[in-house]
């Protein structure tokens, strides 16, 4: 019986709240760092200059290299030793942040 209530207008409005939310935290900084994949795609979608860190697992680092590793404004350091240059480059890079189109 649950299955049958296949829209909640409730989650859905609250779901796109959050989604915004995201989006206005985001396009508030020049550089995002993240080791959360969902940080990584959102960054990508909105063409925001970003460093994507490593997991525990792997995945994604697997999923960079599979789908991501062309994409300018993304870099992924493996150690975090990489990251204070990393940021300089990345900064020097993309002085501003990219604007939606």
């Amino acid at each position: 019986p649950h299955f049958k209530i296949t829209h909640n207008s409730q989650i859905n409005l609250a779901s796109w709240g959050l989604m915004h939310s995201g989006i206005y935290q985001f396009k508030r900084h020049r550089l995002i760092i993240t080791n959360r994949l969902h940080g990584h795609i959102l960054s990508t979608l909105l063409e925001i200059p970003h460093i994507f860190l490593p997991n525990s697992y792997y995945k994604n680092e697997a999923f960079y290299e599979a789908w991501t590793s062309q994409i300018p404004f993304a870099r992924f350091i493996k150690e975090r030793s990489e990251l204070e240059l990393a940021v300089e480059e990345m900064l020097e890079s993309y002085p501003s942040a990219i604007e939606l189109n």
